[in-house]
């Protein structure tokens, strides 16, 4: 057991009890500060992120129309175009001719959709990153000349 230096008391005088409070209470408010700042940022993330998705939902409801018209132009059509195709040409070149009509179509709203989605802005928060990364820089260049590793 290692015993204090001659003269140098355990007891916590007035002054270093009132020292370890206002540190104390420094380190709740520190606490508080960031847990605020962080939820304001998370908030600030969630919002950009809601503000890009919205602005890409007409891009993706349109590469989902083509989706689902193609789907129902083969599922009600198909037949009749068959039908209108066998009375000019064989059952398999009709067939074929019926493929390309609807692969054509389909491409062309996939490709549309698709330039779309191109223009439009990516779905990260791009904005609060920056913010944070200036609180940040301002935060660390206000504390950088001080302690032991501004030294």
């Amino acid at each position: 057991m290692c015993l204090p230096p001659e003269g140098y008391s355990r007891v916590m005088t007035e002054s270093t009890a009132g020292a370890a409070r206002g540190v104390a209470q420094a380190l709740n408010q520190l606490t508080e500060q960031t847990s605020s700042l962080v939820r304001q940022e998370v908030a600030s993330a969630q919002g950009e992120l809601l503000d890009k998705l919205k602005a890409n939902l007409p891009a993706a409801g349109m590469l989902a129309a083509s989706g689902l018209a193609g789907t129902l132009a083969v599922a009600s059509s198909f037949r009749w175009v068959l039908a209108v195709l066998e009375k000019r040409l064989p059952p398999a070149s009709a067939a074929f001719v019926a493929l390309l009509g609807y692969g054509a179509a389909a491409g062309a709203a996939a490709v549309v959709g698709a330039g779309w989605l191109k223009e439009a802005p990516t779905p990260v928060p791009s904005e609060t990153a920056r913010d944070v990364s200036a609180v940040v820089a301002d935060a660390a260049g206000g504390t950088s000349g001080t302690g032991a590793a501004g030294a």
